[in-house]
């Protein structure tokens, strides 16, 4: 599903660059848009939240929030430099190529991701089974 969202997000950027000519446009892949983000985020989370290591939930949920926040702040800081020198609409071919490359390195990580065998939620990767059989 992560994975599916992520490339769902790709296909909204270039259909942004090659389709995008109407107001009405921008709305309905805002819509593909949003689906793209829900199926992305509450994966992700639950995925994260998985592999917290006990007694330091707090510490990696501070971590993750920080990293989030501040990786959305260069990425804008750095789409501003790039839609000034090379044009706003390249902004969303440079975007979907990193969201197509995420998805792609998501699938040969795929095997690594793992689920307690007793069920229990302790998502510490050695000794767990894979979610992918």
């Amino acid at each position: 599903f992560l994975i599916g969202g992520i490339t769902l997000a790709g296909v909204v950027q270039l259909l942004y660059f090659f389709f995008a000519r109407e107001v009405w446009h921008i709305y309905a892949l805002n819509v593909l848009d949003g689906l793209a983000y829900a199926m992305q985020v509450p994966t992700w989370l639950a995925i994260y939240t998985r592999h917290i290591d006990k007694k330091h939930e707090g510490t990696e949920w501070m971590l993750h929030s920080n990293a989030i926040g501040l990786g959305y702040a260069a990425a804008a800081a750095l789409g501003g430099v790039l839609a000034e020198r090379f044009g706003f609409r390249n902004i969303f071919l440079i975007t979907a190529a990193f969201l197509f490359a995420s998805a792609a390195m998501l699938l040969t990580l795929r095997g690594k991701l793992y689920v307690s065998d007793a069920g229990d939620g302790d998502g510490i990767l050695d000794g767990h089974k894979s979610l992918t059989r």
